[in-house]
């Protein structure tokens, strides 16, 4: 899922970028959109080249949370305690930069925006096979649930 998540936001912004409407707020949008995407393709790039790097298969599916993690570590990087002994980041953050000083939050923001539409559940009752947890809580007791993945779901039903 987390691998068609990445799919999916590169797609949205693919068709963000080719909508035709011709207002100046359509035009601003698309010309976000269009840097959003070079930075999705660069930190994709970038993903695949670290599991080079790391002897791993660099054509393995890029997913969502490395996305989400690179372009994290991006926006904190002159905080980063190690900064000091970098010599330059790569041109193309600089050159995405130029154009959008704020392009990384934007990304950022957008990319959690589309993950909160795409994952939050549209119908409760897709949920309701695991409604008997809550058999469990008896007498005001409190249930710890751990989980993978499935935290939402537990807190719809």
């Amino acid at each position: 899922m987390s691998v068609e998540l990445a799919s999916r936001l590169r797609t949205t912004l693919v068709e963000l970028i080719q909508t035709s409407e011709g207002t100046e707020a359509a035009r601003v949008d698309r010309e976000k959109a269009s840097l959003c995407l070079a930075l999705f393709n660069f930190l994709n790039g970038g993903v695949r080249f670290q599991e080079g790097v790391l002897n791993r298969n660099p054509d393995r599916d890029v997913n969502i949370e490395q996305i989400a993690i690179a372009a994290e570590e991006l926006t904190a990087r002159t905080r980063n305690p190690l900064a000091a002994y970098v010599a330059g980041w790569h041109r193309r953050i600089d050159e995405l930069e130029q154009k959008d000083p704020t392009i990384l939050r934007t990304f950022i923001e957008f990319m959690y925006c589309r993950l909160v539409e795409e994952l939050t559940l549209k119908d409760p009752k897709k949920a309701s096979y695991i409604e008997g947890l809550k058999d469990l809580c008896v007498d005001g007791c409190e249930l710890d649930v751990f989980t993978l993945n499935y935290d939402l779901c537990i807190e719809t039903a």
